[in-house]
């Protein structure tokens, strides 16, 4: 009887940490496979207003377009922050878009405020992201204007 009762007690006191021990590793290894706050945030973005969508690729580039134009570029993380900087606007370079503004403003004076959200925007975007992931707000030429984004779930 004795040897029994000690037998258990050292099953108790020897196995049940161990198992305890791995359910806790294997608790932890599962939550940590969510992947990098990049590769959540990667993915489709539409904006919850318009037919702006963002498309922001695992391999940093990233394109968003709308209205006809699209402007492609590289992203990086920032803490809460997406950073955008183009390299393309409508299939021209920075240069050539920032070229084709400036002659549009010369042609027509009125379009100067058009031209400088877009000379703004060519300069770089934020977009601030939810804790969650899910909900984006990019903030452009210093706030003229706002889009709202919602990130499509993964397929």
């Amino acid at each position: 009887m004795l040897r029994g009762l000690l037998r258990q007690n050292a099953y108790t006191w020897h196995v049940k940490p161990i198992l305890i021990l791995t359910a806790i590793v294997l608790a932890l290894i599962a939550g940590g496979c969510k992947g990098s706050r990049e590769s959540q945030i990667a993915g489709t973005w539409k904006a919850t207003q318009g037919p702006a969508m963002l498309v922001l690729k695992e391999d940093k580039s990233f394109s968003m377009g709308a209205a006809g134009n699209e402007t492609k570029g590289k992203w990086s993380l920032n803490g809460n922050n997406v950073l955008l900087s183009p390299e393309t606007f409508s299939g021209k370079t920075k240069a050539e878009a920032l070229k084709q503004v400036d002659d549009m403003v010369k042609n027509n004076p009125a379009a100067g405020p058009m031209a400088e959200t877009v000379k703004k925007t060519l300069e770089g975007m934020t977009m601030a992201v939810s804790e969650d992931n899910k909900k984006g707000t990019i903030d452009i030429a210093g706030g003229q204007m706002k889009i709202e984004f919602v990130k499509e779930p993964s397929k």
